[in-house]
């Protein structure tokens, strides 16, 4: 009888561990992607607004900006959110 009430006892604290270790890791999983920029910001340029001045071309760390035409554009592929462009940018026309 004792040998079926440790057994019992040992998969009770098991499954308590393995409840508590999936809840810390759904919360800590939340927490970054909470945290992180890459997931919460997608910048775009106001084309209406950018003067072509080129600083956020000069900033951006993964040459996300693309100067091809009269004006930049960010390619999202490369994008990391670092905010970098949006900072510098004298007219505001990132976002």
């Amino acid at each position: 009888m004792k040998t079926l009430s440790l057994k019992y006892s040992v998969n009770k604290k098991l499954i308590n561990y393995f409840l508590l270790f999936t809840f810390m890791f759904i919360v800590f999983q939340l927490s970054v992607s909470c945290s992180n920029p890459v997931a919460n910001n997608i910048y775009e340029i106001d084309q209406s607004d950018c003067t072509a001045c080129g600083k956020c071309y000069d900033v951006c760390p993964s040459n996300a900006i693309d100067y091809t035409g009269e004006k930049p554009m960010i390619i999202q592929s490369k994008c990391t959110s670092c905010g970098n462009c949006a900072n510098v940018c004298p007219e505001d026309a990132i976002h």
